[in-house]
């Protein structure tokens, strides 16, 4: 029997079926091209693509960059200005892959809260579905590209615009800017949920990032969930499935995952470095497509440990239907060829029984 292509494995656990073996599937900015990387996806490994199906268009604000040499590292400091007055962000970008951090967030003081408000009223969604297709045509059966949304309202305010500390503050006094904004944040959010749903793609892509620790089960109900509902109440009968990007600690919030509107849990790390188990979380959700993020510490092991690990890994699966293995995180230079390499031969000898 000829052997499935990336993209069909893929599809078929979004489907329900099995497939010949394991999906392996990593994004695509974190698989350096060459030689190596043409091996890797001839064996199997399949690219993952989240793309907007829209731009963002602010037409009164007017976004910069300014780089500087700071303690033998390049800063930048990002502004964005408007009629009613202008922030800022200070952000560096770590030597791995380049990923952008933010170590000063826009918003410092209340007075901030106005200009932020006029950016997000600003901001007009325009589909560009045409970019959708034309990554799909590029990467074929090589992966799938998955269509990308911003992030839910309170991940959004937290990761993007506050920080952890502002937000928290600020929420728990009820200050009268940040909620101007959330509800701001919520009216944008229709409207793109609006767009997804004459959009091209079959996978919906919330890459909220979540982990208890930083939002824990309350606010995780109150914020994140609501808003998973509006995504299921407008996508309902549209053959489109939703996937959220978890990929912290979250057996603190197992009871409302299970709850939720989300057909697929993204990034799922498994320990050490997550605190549920697969089998654990197929067991608290047996309608979930579980789409791990191979758990990052042991890219650092060696070969044997790596194998090892993920022959446990499926040896534990309570099933092996609707599981797809994937790398979400950077993998240090040094390592991800012979890592990638070692989870993938693992894989292909596993069956599917």
């Amino acid at each position: 029997m000829k052997p499935m292509t990336n993209r069909e494995r893929i599809e078929a656990v979004l489907a329900g079926q099995q497939p010949d073996m394991i999906p392996f599937t990593t994004y695509f900015d974190h698989l350096p091209r060459g030689e190596v990387e043409r091996t890797l996806r001839n064996n199997g490994l399949a690219i993952i693509e989240p793309m907007y199906t829209f731009n963002n268009v602010y037409p009164h604000v007017t976004i910069s960059r300014k780089q500087r040499w700071e303690n033998n590292q390049v800063r930048i400091r990002e502004t964005w200005e408007t009629p009613k007055g202008s922030i800022w962000r200070d952000l560096v970008f770590e030597s791995g892959y380049g990923s952008e951090f933010t170590t000063c967030h826009y918003i410092k003081d209340e007075r901030d809260y106005e200009i932020l408000e006029f950016i997000l009223r600003d901001l007009i969604f325009q589909p560009n579905f045409e970019a959708f297709f034309y990554v799909e045509k590029r990467l074929g059966q090589d992966g799938m590209v998955l269509v990308r949304t911003p992030r839910t309202p309170y991940q959004q305010l937290m990761i993007e615009w506050l920080g952890v500390e502002r937000l928290t503050i600020d929420l728990h006094e009820q200050c009268d800017g940040l909620m101007r904004v959330f509800r701001v944040l919520e009216k944008k959010e229709e409207d793109f949920i609006d767009i997804l749903t004459t959009s091209p793609g079959k996978v919906i892509w919330i890459p909220d990032n979540i982990t208890k620790e930083m939002i824990g089960a309350p606010r995780f109900e109150k914020y994140c969930i609501k808003s998973y509902k509006k995504y299921s109440r407008a996508l309902k009968g549209l053959d489109k499935l939703i996937s959220v990007h978890m990929d912290g600690k979250l057996a603190g919030l197992a009871e409302n995952i299970k709850h939720a509107p989300v057909d697929i849990v993204e990034a799922f790390t498994p320990p050490p470095d997550g605190d549920l188990s697969i089998c654990e979380a197929q067991e608290k959700w047996p309608d979930k497509i579980l789409w791990l993020n191979f758990t990052s510490s042991m890219h650092l092991a060696s070969n044997d440990e790596i194998a090892l690990y993920t022959r446990s890994l499926v040896s534990s699966l309570h099933k092996k239907a609707g599981l797809l293995v994937g790398v979400t995180e950077n993998i240090p230079s040094y390592r991800w060829m012979e890592s990638l390499a070692t989870i993938l031969s693992v894989l292909r000898e596993t069956t599917m029984e």
